[in-house]
């Protein structure tokens, strides 16, 4: 597929989703996993990229302009980009840099997008289809490009094929995955029993379809998230247990399937998963580099305000590192806007965890402690911390993982705002 065919294909999306008015929310999701997923079968190129980000600022720039508010979040949100922006012409690579800059401050926006519209209505059954439609379309894209051999495969043998492929959704982009299985709960909440089994047996195969990824920090938050589900609904802990019984079941009956796959793949990343191995990635090495120059203060101005901004390629650590970037996103903002851009980074998450202990409802409210209102909490909170996590993995400006969890991140925020607005006006809840 040609870029001019992508282009024409980013105008088409933008013609139809723009008659969706305020819904575009739910269609940005999905749209933006197809792009990605059909990443393989077609060049990337600076210009492409920038034209798919701005298809997405134009549904945003939209909704501003007819809802304008002002939050203690955004406020923070916008003085971080402010700052980038300063920062921006002290790039050598302005173009570079602008492109990273728009991809990683898009989803911020999309959050504060879904933040307001979840202030006032979510649409639950377009978010929860739009979803549902990703991990569908995941598991389907996944089985026909193994089958076919429609891409490479990661983690084989040298010389060696491989009967397992997740084309154009690889590396980074399995988060989106993750982040769709923990929104599994909310799901299953809001479908009929006949699709609510559906839905569990695609999410059983795309879980171990990431199992056989190997990517350890989509395992990782999947392990949080559920832990944290299972605390928030510890009042109903036999149906918890009840539902993950037939998980591991349904996993136990397809271990002899996928075992003799899974450990063919483990042994070629097997130097990943043992003890000390952290010590030889180059994440845990160009932190030690980059925490070492900032905090010896040898160079003020490096280490206060960076250097650089989102072009990391060759601009740091002395330059050892050659045409590789800087993955680990925390030290992408530390290298490139120093100490002041890193704080004001951390302060957005820092106040967004402050505006969910302003909304969230006290214990002792049971009226806004019903199932479905922990539900909402402990998705919240664990999309919250895999957020954080994945950040230490890297690819921040990754537009659907981000999107996904942002985006989710703020509608539940917005949804718990409103639920306590209604409770102080005695009006019903959910």
């Amino acid at each position: 597929m040609s870029n001019l065919f992508l282009i024409f294909f980013l105008v088409g999306a933008l013609f139809l989703l723009i008659k969706k008015k305020e819904s575009f929310i739910y269609y940005l999701l999905p749209a933006n996993f197809i792009i990605d997923a059909l990443s393989p079968f077609y060049s990337e190129s600076p210009l492409l990229s920038t034209v798919r980000v701005l298809i997405n600022f134009a549904f945003l720039f939209k909704f501003f302009f007819k809802h304008k508010s002002i939050s203690n979040v955004s406020a923070f949100i916008y003085l971080w980009v402010v700052y980038q922006l300063i920062l921006l012409p002290f790039s050598s690579d302005i173009g570079y840099s602008f492109n990273i800059f728009l991809k990683v401050n898009l989803t911020l926006f999309l959050f504060l997008a879904a933040f307001k519209i979840g202030s006032v209505n979510i649409e639950w059954p377009k978010l929860v289809n739009s979803i549902v439609f990703i991990l569908v379309l995941f598991v389907l894209y996944t089985i026909v490009n193994s089958v076919f051999k429609l891409t490479p495969a990661q983690y084989v043998k040298e010389g060696e094929e491989s009967d397992f492929s997740t084309g154009g959704i690889a590396g980074s982009s399995l988060f989106t995955i993750s982040y769709v299985l923990l929104f599994l709960p909310l799901i299953v909440s809001h479908v009929s029993p006949f699709k609510k089994k559906i839905v569990i047996f695609f999410g059983i195969i795309a879980f171990v379809i990431l199992l056989l990824s190997l990517r350890r920090t989509t395992i990782i938050i999947l392990i949080i998230g559920y832990l944290i589900h299972i605390f928030f609904a510890r009042k109903y802990i036999g149906r918890a247990i009840g539902i993950a019984f037939f998980v591991l079941l349904a996993l136990f009956i397809l271990f002899p399937f996928f075992y003799p796959m899974l450990e063919s793949r483990f042994e070629l990343r097997s130097d990943r998963f043992e003890e000390d191995a952290y010590l030889n990635e180059g994440r845990f090495i160009e932190t030690v580099y980059i925490t070492d120059e900032v905090f010896t203060f040898e160079d003020i101005k490096y280490s206060f305000f960076g250097k650089e901004i989102w072009n990391s390629v060759g601009n740091y650590a002395g330059g050892f590192y050659g045409n590789r970037q800087i993955h680990v996103d925390y030290m992408n903002i530390l290298n490139g806007s120093g100490l002041l851009g890193l704080t004001l980074y951390l302060l957005i998450f820092i106040v967004m965890f402050i505006e969910y202990l302003k909304v969230k409802p006290p214990n002792s409210n049971k009226n806004l402690n019903n199932n479905y209102t922990l539900l909402i909490k402990s998705t919240f909170i664990s999309f919250f911390i895999a957020i954080l996590l994945t950040s230490f993995s890297g690819q921040m400006y990754g537009i659907t993982h981000r999107g996904i969890s942002l985006t989710v991140l703020g509608l539940c925020l917005g949804y718990l705002r409103n639920e306590k607005v209604k409770v102080k006006q005695n009006l019903p809840l959910k």
